[in-house]
């Protein structure tokens, strides 16, 4: 695991993206045509005149996480908020439009693997761009809530997990943006090595590629009529795996397996939360994390206590949607704004697919029900993937032909 991330300034570009939408003016990302605005002005201006280049890319491929440093913004010395804000209203702040600059430049970058951003309206309404900070209330993943009071209490190291690991039309990237950070607190996560290396400190993989794990969703968000569906923790090619896990979440799934898939998990996770597999990064104000959400599990290191509530640690996060599931969240659209989605009908259109790479693969069936041919562009070319109406064998065959997720 690289002990140091590659980092690119980006700050001298700041008062153009500003003046590409008109700024002082702020159009409001969270409705309809402000969003559509900033994103079409800013699409236009970053293809002619890039804020990175493929270099980055690459850096981000290479190491699961990149940081953009912005520089100074104008919220690093405003109070944070008590909570997380609901909805849309007054999504207008400069850390908004240049994080949204930042997606843009990405989707310019790397269009077969994301398209667009968006949120789901079951998380604080839908709010394009969530504040990521401690909360006074804190609702637990089990649905327990507590009460924290952050000038006097820390608060534990948060879990390594994927963003939305329980469903697989979760984000493939996402933005976590720094507008205060006082005490310092670290970004933690962890690139998901080759199956090869994980051979070596006795990691069975094989048993983590099985589907025979559940990945249950936090108890706020669904109310499970059954058990979660059984998928793997691993996916993707051997020397450049994808996962999906949350270290409270994800469990082995009841049958003959469960010990040997037990095992199987807490090794993994013991081997990942081991300090020479971590990456650790301290965000200042302005700095941007962008983060693969298939190759890298993450998390923060311990909160402590903070001399004035309004100097809590205050990230926000903005998770980009994924080029080849795209026609999927369409379908999910409730709201009326563009990019946020019905989170309840994602999980409960996509329980029968394995993981995101044979979510993407899902095609559409002829009028007779007949399986038809879906063609999507991979980095490495154009893959032909068929699904045979989810059989086991197809789905076994269509994992092993698949290309690596960047």
């Amino acid at each position: 695991m690289p002990k140091a991330l590659y980092q690119v300034p980006i700050h001298d570009h700041v008062p153009r993206l500003l003046e590409t939408i008109g700024y002082p003016k702020r159009p409001n990302l969270g409705d309809k045509d402000g969003f559509s605005l900033c994103w079409g002005r800013f699409q236009e201006e970053l293809s002619q005149r890039p804020l990175f280049d493929g270099q980055v890319v690459a850096a981000l491929r290479r190491q699961g996480a990149i940081v953009l440093k912005l520089g100074t913004i104008e919220e690093q010395v405003t109070p944070t908020p008590e909570q997380r804000r609901v909805g849309n209203d007054h999504v207008t702040a400069v850390s908004d439009y240049l994080s949204l600059a930042v997606a843009v430049q990405l989707v310019l970058l790397l269009p077969d693997d994301v398209c667009n951003v968006h949120s789901f309206e079951q998380l604080y309404g839908g709010r394009l761009l969530t504040d990521i900070i401690p909360q006074t209330v804190h609702k637990t993943f089990d649905g327990k809530q507590r009460k924290i009071d952050h000038t006097k209490d820390a608060e534990d190291m948060m879990r390594l997990h994927a963003d939305d690991a329980d469903h697989v039309l979760r984000s493939p990237l996402q933005l976590l943006t720094c507008i205060k950070n006082v005490k310092r607190t670290e970004s933690v996560f962890a690139l998901i090595p080759p199956d090869s290396t994980l051979g070596k400190y006795d990691i069975d993989s094989r048993t983590l590629r099985r589907d025979i794990y559940e990945h249950a969703p936090p108890a706020s968000l669904v109310d499970l009529k059954d058990r979660p569906p059984r998928r793997p923790v691993l996916f993707g090619p051997a020397d450049a795996p994808s996962i999906q896990a949350d270290k409270k979440g994800t469990k082995a799934s009841e049958g003959p397996e469960k010990s040997k898939a037990d095992e199987a998990l807490t090794s993994l996770f013991s081997f990942l939360e081991k300090e020479e597999n971590l990456c650790r990064v301290v965000l200042g104000p302005g700095d941007v994390l962008v983060l693969d959400n298939l190759r890298t599990l993450h998390g923060r290191a311990a909160l402590q206590p903070v001399p004035r509530r309004e100097d809590r640690r205050w990230v926000k996060r903005l998770w980009l949607s994924s080029t080849t599931m795209e026609p999927l969240l369409s379908k999910c659209s409730t709201s009326a704004h563009p990019r946020v989605f019905d989170r309840n009908k994602a999980f409960w259109s996509s329980t029968e697919m394995k993981h995101p790479q044979l979510a993407a693969a899902a095609c559409n069936r002829d009028s007779e029900g007949g399986p038809e041919m879906a063609f999507f562009r991979a980095p490495e070319g154009l893959l032909a993937m068929a699904l045979c109406n989810w059989q086991p064998a197809a789905c076994m065959a269509l994992d092993m032909a698949l290309l690596k997720p960047y």
